[in-house]
């Protein structure tokens, strides 16, 4: 997270951002007709799960 703006990877690969979490959500597809479940200026709340709930 820097300032007001932070990067999510959407598979897995190597960068140099800090991991803080883990979602479930499937944030890439190919297949869907929008294949990004995100797009650029969307607002995300991060929220703490229990390990079980991921």
């Amino acid at each position: 997270i820097a300032q007001r703006q932070t990067g999510i990877y959407s598979v897995e690969s190597p960068g140099g951002w800090q991991i803080i979490g883990w979602t479930p959500i499937e944030l890439f597809d190919p297949t869907r007709q929008l294949p990004s479940l995100l797009e650029m200026g969307d607002r995300v709340k991060f929220e703490a799960v229990r390990q079980v709930e991921i």
